[in-house]
């Protein structure tokens, strides 16, 4: 009986790890690992993991009606998708970015152009009520001294609309309408010396 109260001692006097309470630390400042969290084999020499493959090309972006890829920028940009292996995804919101960004200066130069219109048609000098006339003695003096590369650069640009162009050929318009000069007709050189000029003076050849 001494042994066996003994041996029952033995087995309740057997340290034991104690539960830690609800929402406490655990004991060991860890759970025990899950069976899936089991580190992974280390591959063995030659047998590496294959490489991500590159993202495929060609990319074709997905671009609003009425907008085209310039070819020699289109190019170069694949050449920077594929330098650094964009997913399809990636390379799209660049591309959208770049369209928004456009967008936005599309917007702020229509704004430009209206606001230069509504100044031409307010200016004090050829505005007002006067303003389709003058309007109409610029384009007058542009037709008749300006190249169809400058009338090509104003319309391009919009400059054409600008109140201080305006006012330029305004300005050459009514000088040319003013100008009372007589102009030699070529078809009969008169003379070129004193002598010609003044037939009765007693200069002397």
């Amino acid at each position: 009986m001494a042994e066996e109260q003994q041996a029952q001692d033995q087995t309740t006097d057997a340290p034991v790890t104690d539960v830690p309470a609800e929402g406490a630390a655990p004991v060991l400042g860890d759970a025990a690992p899950n069976a899936t969290d089991a580190p992974a084999e280390t591959p063995a020499e030659g047998n590496a993991p294959p490489e991500i493959p590159a993202n495929p090309l060609p990319f074709e972006p997905k671009l609003p009606e009425g907008i085209t890829l310039d070819p020699e920028l289109g190019a170069k940009f694949l050449e920077f998708v594929k330098a650094k292996n964009l997913t399809h995804e990636e390379a799209q919101a660049l591309v959208d970015l770049n369209i928004q960004q456009q967008a936005k200066q599309a917007e702020q130069y229509q704004a430009t152009q209206r606001e230069w219109i509504e100044q031409s048609r307010t200016d004090k000098e050829f505005g007002g009520e006067k303003f389709s006339e003058n309007l109409a003695v610029a384009n007058k003096a542009l037709s008749a001294f300006g190249t169809p590369q400058i009338k090509d650069l104003l319309k391009s640009t919009g400059f054409g609309n600008h109140p201080e162009v305006i006012r330029m050929f305004v300005k050459i318009g009514n000088a040319v309408a003013d100008d009372k000069l007589i102009v030699r007709s070529t078809d009969a050189p008169g003379p070129s010396d004193p002598v010609s000029l003044y037939p009765k003076s007693n200069m002397k050849k």
